[in-house]
């Protein structure tokens, strides 16, 4: 779905597994004050599974971090990308103008508990 400055992407989950959520959904609001800046909600049925942002050309900034060792969430669930699935999201955010991103500046989303939230 695409409004003026936000692109929304919707996945299902069509094996309606029992106690999986039935969406994933990552929302992308663009703005531009002297250099791009895109900020990402990702959300894992009804829970925010972190909030963050890029700015050009490669800061990543978190807002909202609710997997392992979170403030915000206690309860250690863990939300996590596998290796494959997030080089494919970091070369996805590179394809717009301006950004040199790596994927070891997403140690929030990645499958090992190494990230240490502030």
């Amino acid at each position: 779905m695409k409004h003026s400055d936000m692109v929304q992407v919707t996945y299902g989950n069509s094996k309606e597994e029992w106690g999986v959520p039935s969406t994933l959904e990552f929302d992308f609001y663009f703005s531009q004050n002297g250099h791009m800046r895109i900020d990402i909600d990702i959300t894992w049925g009804d829970a925010m599974a972190c909030e963050f942002y890029i700015e050009s050309p490669g800061k990543v900034g978190i807002i909202q971090y609710t997997s392992f060792r979170s403030k915000t969430d206690p309860s250690n669930t863990i939300f996590a990308l596998d290796d494959k699935s997030l080089q494919y999201f970091v070369d996805f955010l590179n394809r717009f103008d301006g950004f040199k991103l790596d994927v070891s500046q997403f140690k929030f989303l990645d499958k090992n508990d190494n990230y240490q939230p502030n």
